[in-house]
């Protein structure tokens, strides 16, 4: 009667073995959905930033205010007849000449 038990348990684990452990197992869909799920999140993430830039590239097609604008932040252009001031919170350094 032990002997049929232990056989009837190997049985057992030899069918099991695969379900849990093999190349298409519960572990490894487990593993799989994971991954899927990260890389989801990073989609869209990429999503709302190419939603993003599409704003950006529609408003710098309408019109040149937009790209005044642009001009102005990140290239700090300014008209001939402007004055620039830039104020610095307190505390804060000067920057040298150049930098």
């Amino acid at each position: 009667m032990k002997r049929l038990v232990l056989v009837l348990a190997l049985a057992v684990a030899a069918v099991q073995w695969p379900l849990w452990m093999g190349a298409g197992g519960r572990l490894k869909v487990l593993a799989l959905e994971r991954e899927l799920a990260e890389r989801q999140a990073a989609n869209d993430q990429l999503r709302e930033r190419n939603r993003a830039l599409g704003f950006e590239i529609a408003s710098l097609r309408q019109g040149s205010e937009a790209i005044e604008e642009r001009a102005r932040a990140d290239l700090h252009m300014m008209r001939p007849d402007e004055t620039f001031f830039q104020w610095r919170p307190s505390g804060e350094p000067a920057l040298a000449r150049g930098e």
